[in-house]
């Protein structure tokens, strides 16, 4: 069987769209061919720009870093949810039982995606539907969406993140459709720090994914 990798990280650059007040990328040339013999840059990004993960401590004063994070947790099955056409802008765990149903799969993820419209920039959970995740054993909650919270008061990071299940904002899901898959995720390394930008992955065959 022949597998597909499909690239789902938002490439870094500057004047890129990032989230109310997070900083802009800098991206500076240090020094070129001509003069130096070889080209090396500046790159000054925050540590949640484009794809990238939230650790605990974004939340929690003594939650885990991205170095404790153990990489075991950020790579398994997936099931992606397509929630782009549906009428309702708060997500239950009605919604998300019944669109995971549906689809087919032996396998029990421990990692759920969804997506969004392209234009949506938060998602808006009820409290029993971030229950229902923690309880159901997911480890990763990523999104299409700029942020996994509609609201001020960080709900769904603090419900999420205090259970230690990890939260990727940001995915490029633009061109994969609802599905099972294998999904990948390497953060930086960055010692002792709340988030870190990552390339994310997911693997596929034709047999696993819903056109």
């Amino acid at each position: 069987m022949e597998f597909k990798i499909i690239d789902i990280t938002h490439q870094i650059y500057e004047h890129m769209d990032v989230y109310p007040g997070d900083p802009q990328p800098i991206i500076s040339v240090q020094s070129n061919i001509d003069d130096s013999g070889y080209k090396s840059s500046i790159v000054c990004i925050g540590s949640h720009i484009g794809t990238h993960i939230d650790a605990p401590s974004h939340v929690l004063k003594n939650g885990k870093t991205i170095g404790d994070i153990e990489l075991h947790d950020l790579f398994g099955d997936a099931v992606l949810i397509d929630l782009s056409n549906t009428n309702k802008n708060t997500i239950t765990s009605e919604i998300l039982h019944k669109k995971i149903k549906q689809i087919n799969y032996s396998a029990t993820p421990k990692i759920l995606l969804i997506k969004k419209h392209t234009n949506t920039k938060t998602l808006r959970f009820k409290e029993e539907a971030l229950k229902w995740i923690v309880d159901n054993g997911f480890k990763v909650v990523g999104t299409s969406c700029m942020s996994i919270e509609a609201s001020s008061m960080l709900e769904a990071h603090l419900v999420l993140l205090s259970k230690d299940v990890y939260i990727i904002e940001n995915l490029n899901l633009d061109s994969v459709y609802e599905g099972l898959f294998y999904f990948i995720a390497l953060p930086l390394n960055i010692t002792k720090c709340d988030g870190a930008p990552i390339r994310a992955i997911l693997i596929s065959s034709e047999l696993n994914s819903i056109g």
